[in-house]
C-alpha cells in the first residue's frame, strides 16, 4: 500500500479543481458562491406516504405547500388586504386556471377587471419576491422557464 504525502495529495486536489475552474478568480467566484448558498434558509420538505387513491389531496397539499403558501400570504398582506381578498389571493395561488375564470365572470366591465389584473400582478409579484428571497438569484433563473426569466427578474429586482 503506498502512502500519499500531504504535498501530493493538495496537487491532486488541485489539478481536479483546475479541470473546472480554469483560473483562481473562477473558483474563488464558485466558493463565495457555494458559501452564499449555505447561509440560506432551508427549504420547505414534504414527507407523504400512503398516496393511493388520493390524487385531489395530494395535489391541494402540493399546490397549498402544506400550508406555507397561506401563511406567506397572511405575513405580508394580513394588515392590507381583507379576509375575502386573502383568501382570494390563496385560492388564485393554489387553482390559478379556476380561480381566473370564476374572477372573470364577477367583473361587469373590462376597465374594472383590468385594474384588477394589475393590482393582483403587483401582489403576485410581492409574493414572489417574499418567498424567492431564500434562494440565489441563480438557483431561481434556473427554476424559471427559459422564455421568461429576463421577464420575471425584471418585476423582481427592479
Amino acid at each position: 500500500m503506498t502512502q500519499i504525502t500531504e504535498k501530493e495529495l493538495k496537487k491532486k486536489y488541485l489539478d481536479l479543481l483546475s479541470q473546472n475552474f480554469d483560473t483562481p478568480e473562477k473558483l474563488a467566484t464558485e466558493i463565495i458562491n457555494l458559501e452564499s448558498i449555505l447561509e440560506l434558509p432551508k427549504g420547505t420538505e414534504h414527507f407523504v406516504s400512503d398516496l393511493h387513491g388520493e390524487y385531489e389531496a395530494f395535489q391541494h397539499v402540493l399546490r397549498n405547500g402544506s400550508g406555507n403558501v397561506r401563511a406567506k400570504i397572511n405575513d405580508i398582506f394580513k394588515e392590507r388586504l381583507s379576509t375575502k381578498e386573502l383568501n382570494d389571493l390563496t385560492a388564485l395561488v393554489y387553482y390559478p386556471e379556476d380561480k381566473l375564470k370564476l374572477i372573470k365572470s364577477d367583473f361587469q366591465s373590462c376597465g374594472q377587471l383590468n385594474v384588477w389584473y394589475i393590482t393582483t400582478i403587483e401582489h403576485l409579484i410581492e409574493l414572489i419576491k417574499y418567498c424567492s428571497s431564500k434562494y440565489t438569484r441563480s438557483k431561481l433563473r434556473k427554476a424559471l422557464p427559459k422564455q421568461y426569466v429576463y421577464i420575471i427578474e425584471e418585476l423582481l429586482y427592479k
